[in-house]
């Protein structure tokens, strides 16, 4: 079997995994795609292959956050948060139920 479709059973392997659904009025709708992915793994997955692409300022960008500790944290501490399913789950009812508390 070629690299490409390789890479190809692979990516859709991957993106059957971050699959979300999202509450609507009339039942969950599943997203599907690499949904979220661009802020999810930005900062874990995502800039780091830009910088090893040579995408222009990802490597700065990298270099400045492994230099920084408070920095590294944050890191850290946004993917912790991004994998806590509780919490996940939670934002999309507080977004819902936002404007309807404001029209009271």
């Amino acid at each position: 079997m070629p690299i490409a479709a390789d890479l190809a059973v692979d990516v859709g392997s991957l993106e059957e995994q971050t699959r979300h659904t999202w509450p609507s009025l009339e039942e969950e709708v599943q997203i599907q795609g690499l949904s979220g992915l661009q802020y999810r793994e930005f900062f874990t997955i995502l800039l780091p292959f830009y910088a090893d692409a040579g995408m222009p300022g990802a490597a700065e960008v990298l270099r400045r956050i492994n230099d920084d500790q408070a920095m590294q944290a944050a890191v850290v501490r946004l993917s912790e948060l991004y994998h806590n399913e509780a919490l996940m789950g939670a934002i999309p009812l507080e977004l819902l139920c936002f404007p309807f508390a404001l029209a009271r």
